[in-house]
């Protein structure tokens, strides 16, 4: 089962499983050891991103909290 393949020693000997925001997944894989791969990174929370995205294009925080107001945006 995926339960007991995290614990094998043989995995974990390997880091074969990374915990990422609590959920336990596959390491990335192939290792190379010139361009080693990143671990992921848990998804932003909802919104957390809203204000830099509307800036970036345009919107004035006027307009971000006008639609934060009218529940457009979180």
């Amino acid at each position: 089962s995926m339960a007991e393949a995290v614990q094998h020693p043989h995995a974990v000997q390997r880091k074969a499983f990374v915990t990422v925001g609590g959920v336990v997944q596959p390491a990335v894989a192939p290792r190379f050891d010139r361009t080693p791969g990143a671990t992921p990174r848990p998804a932003p929370e909802l919104g957390q991103d809203t204000e830099a995205v509307l800036s970036e294009i345009g919107y004035t925080p006027e307009n971000i909290q006008w639609l934060r107001q009218q529940a457009v945006v979180k």
